[in-house]
């Protein structure tokens, strides 16, 4: 269990990876904020496109567990985890280009 926001929530591996990959990749610090905040917002490892706004987000690579879920349109798509999250995207008539994959599989170049 963890501390996220004032909430206690389980620990989930994939999740925590954002922080350190985008902070290795870029050279800059990450800050935590919540999904209502108005600035533009970037989800990359994970499978959480089904659980926030995707209003001012940028997505690369992330999925999705459930089609139910998805509010907003996404500033830009870089890749998604793979097809199926693609078809539920484009079924939502939001453009998700064919490109596929998790940035959690890059980690060892790292």
């Amino acid at each position: 269990m963890r501390r996220f926001f004032g909430a206690v929530l389980p620990f989930n591996w994939g999740d925590e990876l954002n922080k350190y990959f985008i902070e290795y990749v870029t050279g800059k610090k990450v800050a935590c904020i919540g999904y209502n905040f108005p600035m533009r917002r970037y989800v990359m490892i994970g499978s959480i496109l089904g659980y926030y706004n995707l209003n001012k987000t940028t997505v690369y690579g992330s999925g999705l567990l459930t089609a139910s879920g998805i509010t907003g349109r996404p500033e830009k798509i870089i890749s998604v985890r793979g097809p199926l999250t693609r078809k539920v995207l484009l079924s939502k008539g939001i453009y998700c280009p064919e490109c596929y994959g998790d940035p959690a599989l890059l980690l060892p170049l790292f």
